[in-house]
């Protein structure tokens, strides 16, 4: 009896064994089951991004990649974000982002409220151009861009203070400068500019008011078509103009026929510079 009851456990323990090998061969040889994939896009990357910042509240950032569609209005401002906001940040990351205007104009862009910040990011214009004038991307109210390439014109509006840090502006269409001031202030710092046309600064109608505009440590290189700095008109006082520590690389000469004043390569004005402040600090004509 007791030599039967040890065969029995023996073979008890031998089969237990046996069935803990296949069951881990089993496991094994059975793939884990994966969760279906998810059918919306990620990030919402199939919004624009108008609808993406539609609700965004306090201080708020978006990190983009790719392609992000930026649709433009032509009948009233292009407003983003919700009311409340204090700041709205839209980062492209370290792959830098491209943000392409689309819609049916180019009303100014801004925040429903408080800052607008762009970084690391492409912008490109793809909505539709007049005929005799091309439009500007248009921008207004609290801005700021750091290690932005605008691939297009861009304008800033009656409202606009704007700051530019490590910005490259890229003047593609010769009769359009990289970018316009007509009212507000703007400040660059360490940007480049290249193309066809460098900064303009000129009030394009009674209602705007250039307040101040200043250029620190900026390069205007080889622009094709006019000097780096061209003044039109200057209606309101007080209006400050500064360009300092800037390097104006084989740019054109200043247009004599069309305006008062002007110094090869730097800057042109059709408004008296005496009639506001104008400064020139430490620039360098190559």
């Amino acid at each position: 009896m007791k030599k039967f009851l040890i065969s029995l456990l023996l073979t008890l323990a031998l089969c237990a064994i046996l069935f803990n090998l296949s069951a881990c061969a089993e496991e094994a040889e059975t793939p884990p089951t994966e969760p279906p994939a998810s059918s919306a896009p990620a990030n919402g990357e199939d919004e624009t991004l108008n609808e993406r910042l539609a609700s965004a509240t306090g201080t708020y950032t978006l990190t983009i990649s790719g392609v992000n569609e930026l649709t433009v209005s032509s009948a009233s401002l292009t407003t983003l974000g919700a009311t409340g906001a204090t700041e709205i940040v839209v980062d492209g990351g370290a792959t830098i982002a491209t943000v392409k205007a689309t819609g049916s104009g180019t009303a100014p862009i801004k925040a429903a409220s408080g800052k607008l910040t762009f970084k690391n990011v492409v912008f490109q214009d793809d909505t539709p151009k007049g005929a005799n004038e091309p439009n500007y991307l248009a921008f207004d109210g609290e801005l700021r861009f750091e290690n932005c390439v605008f691939e297009d014109s861009i304008s800033l509006k009656k409202n606009a203070e704007a700051i530019f840090v490590d910005c490259e502006f890229v003047s593609s269409i010769s009769r359009c400068y990289s970018v316009w001031v007509t009212g507000g202030s703007a400040y660059f710092t360490n940007c480049n500019f290249t193309g066809y046309r460098g900064l303009k600064i000129h009030e394009a109608s009674t209602s705007e008011d250039v307040v101040e505009v200043i250029a620190d440590g900026c390069t205007f290189q080889e622009l094709t078509e006019k000097v780096g700095v061209a003044i039109g008109n200057i209606r309101v006082a007080p209006t400050l103009i500064e360009l300092k520590n800037c390097e104006f690389y084989r740019c054109q000469p200043w247009d004599q026929g069309g305006s008062l004043e002007g110094a090869n390569g730097v800057y042109e004005s059709d408004t008296d510079t005496t009639t506001f402040d104008f400064l020139l600090k430490n620039n360098t004509v190559l």
